[in-house]
């Protein structure tokens, strides 16, 4: 489980709930493929959020028609069951799903899978240059995300611990009573617009 391990700045976030879930089979190399997931409280504000992580099985992406590459749809679907469940028992106010996905992103049917597999997730703005493994330019290290305004992905410069890159996750977090304004204000604009169809529905 050192693949899916997380950590949080404890002079920032409280760490409410964790555990980690068997989601497929080891395939080999390797081991089985296992997702972390932890309910975070942020300290100042008490927002709340989801963040998960897995590694998924590789060499799937050349194969997408094998054997190997459904048992790795398998595992997304248990994944997302799992968070699924997470959401709807914690209500939070954000998601966030990290995962060494071992597909490369840039690729565009590889972000169709991801929106047909997980569409109430979205996936953030990814540069087209670099790659997050081995040099290869493939970027296989990303999230999906949920009530983050504006959310865009930056990978950091190789180190020696890993063959992969670090990525940085950057969005914005509207806070309760951001949100309550927004919702105030898109109902209110929903009523106006049904006052004017009405209007014109009479002339």
């Amino acid at each position: 489980m050192g693949e899916t391990a997380l950590a949080a700045d404890g002079s920032v976030w409280l760490v409410v709930s964790w555990r980690s879930y068997e989601i497929g089979p080891d395939l080999g190399p390797g081991d089985i493929v296992v997702c972390t997931v932890a309910v975070v409280r942020h300290l100042l504000t008490g927002e709340t959020g989801i963040i998960t992580d897995a590694h998924l099985p590789a060499s799937v992406e050349a194969a997408w028609g094998s054997d190997r590459a459904r048992q790795y749809r398998l595992a997304v679907q248990r994944y997302r069951s799992i968070v699924t469940d997470w959401t709807a028992k914690h209500r939070p106010d954000f998601v966030v799903v990290w995962a060494d996905w071992n597909l490369d992103v840039h690729k565009a049917w590889v972000r169709a899978y991801l929106r047909e597999a997980w569409p109430e997730l979205q996936l953030p703005a990814i540069p087209d240059e670099k790659g997050t493994h081995g040099g290869s330019g493939r970027w296989i290290d990303f999230c999906l995300v949920a009530g983050l305004l504006e959310p865009q992905l930056v990978a950091l410069p190789y180190t020696e611990a890993s063959d992969h890159r670090k990525v940085r996750l950057r969005g914005r977090l509207l806070t309760r009573a951001q949100r309550r304004r927004r919702r105030r204000r898109a109902r209110r604009a929903r009523r106006r617009a049904r006052r004017r169809a009405r209007r014109k529905a009479r002339r």
